[in-house]
């Protein structure tokens, strides 16, 4: 079961320069039904609903959606670390065990 990220949709329905591998649509696709609202949203932006409209219903057809449950939503609600904060707190982590061991 593949993941399928909404930049990933897009740029198979909008047929841009660099598309997913073909093997990934012969895969089973999960996505949380936020991807449903976020195709639209740039499918009516750019005003394609008319000509891709088809397109994304299928598409959108055959992805297994996760609802966005309370708890779901709750981890979205809170700032996910950026990757400098997590490698600080590796390093940190990893220094306060080295002093331990250091003192035992």
């Amino acid at each position: 079961m593949i993941y399928l990220d909404t930049s990933v949709a897009l740029a198979q329905l909008l047929a841009e320069d660099r598309l997913p591998p073909e093997a990934l649509w012969q895969e089973p696709l999960i996505s949380s039904r936020l991807i449903e609202y976020e195709i639209w949203t740039r499918i009516h932006s750019l005003k394609l609903a008319r000509s891709h409209g088809d397109e994304v219903r299928t598409l959108l057809g055959r992805i297994a959606l996760v609802e966005l449950s309370l708890p779901v939503l709750a981890r979205l609600w809170n700032r996910f670390p950026s990757q400098s904060e997590r490698s600080m707190l590796f390093i940190s982590r990893r220094w306060t065990l080295s002093r331990s061991k250091d003192r035992a």
